[in-house]
């Protein structure tokens, strides 16, 4: 098949593409392979035919990597039915195809070939698609869109990229051709005599190994070149690597500022969350003391001079309820109830202040015999004893135990009062009687 004629078939398959028959296009692309491969063997020595050939096989690889991928990726596009499909219609599809593209069906047709390539992805995803519970759980990794995306840019990649080695291949050839003339009209001037005569026309060819070889000159101009090069890249590396230096230097600076900047405003935040947080405890402070200024109870003559809010305000300072109160006389009722005081009218005496009579000190008594007053404090605790000896003018200092406790009472122990001149006493007899 002639290269117009594959393109021809190239072509067919590019509408078949579009119009979204993909089984009839890629093996359109399969035999649009195999002929340019045969293309290549037969146009071995032309360089020129040769460069051409791989070109479209390039781009016929890169055309037909897309469509497996598609095949391979998405069994539902393989097969051209849905995931709701039913398994009737997914075994009419197959079907559909085998007849199609079974290799045997178009063995001996001719015409399009690539059935044996196309056939093996047909029948991997009817394997896995006409299980019903299969067909749920699968998941595609391809779609038509993308995949066709990845074709063109795939492409277009390969285009650019034969561009650009054209482009070399004639930058190098240009190369080649303006050497060889620049050698022949130094051999022309050579043979003419020109350096010896009217002088050269540059300055290099006054130096006599150059009248001999004019290949020297060339070979000692291409080591100037490269040295000459080698500098200036060196040059530029160094150039780069100041540049470097300093956009790092300049970076960290940067951030050394805005690390600055970033801690002064931190602490700065701080500072004001403290300050915040003194206000707030201090406010707290006085607000506690002044409700503590206002449970503290005042006499009827002091609660005269002030004014009806201030009285509210220690009336519910004390954990009173002061609603239906409006006259400034309630406020005042109502604090004397609350502390026990008198409620006397404005403008009335108030009467003087009874002396409260002096509690009777108890004369004291004797304690019974020693036995009884040993068992009644035995049977005290230690609070007991704390209290019972310190009551009796007794001295705790130092005492921990309570053994320690019940000594100090015993030592308090009063004896009943002697009857008589014998020494007889109220509870027992004297001890001189004979």
């Amino acid at each position: 098949m002639s290269i117009p004629a594959i393109m021809e078939v190239w072509q067919t398959a590019h509408n078949f593409s579009s119009a979204s028959a993909h089984h009839d296009a890629m093996r359109m692309f399969f035999t649009v392979q195999d002929n340019l491969r045969k293309e290549k063997a037969e146009a071995e020595g032309n360089a020129k035919m040769g460069g051409i050939v791989d070109k479209l096989l390039a781009q016929v690889d890169t055309e037909l990597g897309a469509y497996k991928q598609l095949m391979e990726g998405n069994y539902f596009v393989a097969l051209g039915v849905t995931r709701n499909s039913s398994n009737g219609d997914v075994k009419k599809a197959y079907r559909k195809l085998a007849l199609k593209h079974h290799p045997d069906k178009v063995a001996g047709g001719g015409g399009c070939g690539g059935a044996n390539d196309l056939f093996p992805m047909i029948q991997n995803a009817y394997e896995v698609l006409s299980d019903p519970a299969g067909r749920k759980k699968y998941q595609a990794t391809a779609n038509v869109d993308s995949c066709m995306r990845k074709q063109k840019h795939q492409a277009a990649q390969e285009e650019k990229r034969q561009a650009q080695e054209e482009k070399r291949r004639k930058a190098h050839e240009q190369h080649q051709k303006d050497r060889f003339e620049r050698r022949q009209r130094a051999e022309q001037e050579q043979q003419r005599g020109a350096y010896k005569t009217d002088g050269p026309p540059r300055g290099d060819y006054t130096k006599p190994q150059y009248h001999e070889d004019p290949e020297d000159y060339y070979k000692e101009h291409q080591k100037k070149w490269e040295k000459r090069r080698a500098e200036e890249e060196n040059i530029a590396w160094k150039k780069r690597m100041e540049e470097m230096r300093r956009r790092k230097a300049h970076a960290d600076a940067e951030h050394e500022r805005k690390k600055k900047k970033e801690d002064k405003e931190e602490e700065e935040r701080r500072r004001k969350e403290r300050k915040k947080r003194d206000e707030e405890w201090a406010e707290q402070l006085k607000e506690r003391e002044r409700k503590e200024k206002m449970k503290r109870i005042v006499k009827l003559v002091e609660l005269r001079g002030m004014k009806p809010r201030e009285i509210k305000e220690r009336l519910v300072a004390l954990g009173h309820d002061v609603k239906g109160m409006i006259e400034r006389e309630d406020y005042v009722k109502k604090y004397c109830v609350v502390t026990g005081q008198k409620y006397v009218a404005a403008g009335e005496a108030p009467e003087p202040p009874r002396e409260r009579p002096q509690p009777k000190k108890p004369q004291k008594k004797d304690d019974g015999t020693y036995a009884e007053f040993e068992e009644r404090v035995r049977r005290m605790n230690v609070k007991g004893l704390k209290a019972f000896v310190i009551g009796r003018g007794g001295n705790i200092k130092g005492l921990v135990e309570k053994g320690e406790f019940i000594d100090a009472a015993l030592d308090t122990y009063v004896a009943p009062e002697k009857v008589g001149g014998m020494g007889r006493t109220a509870f027992g007899r004297g001890g001189g009687g004979g």
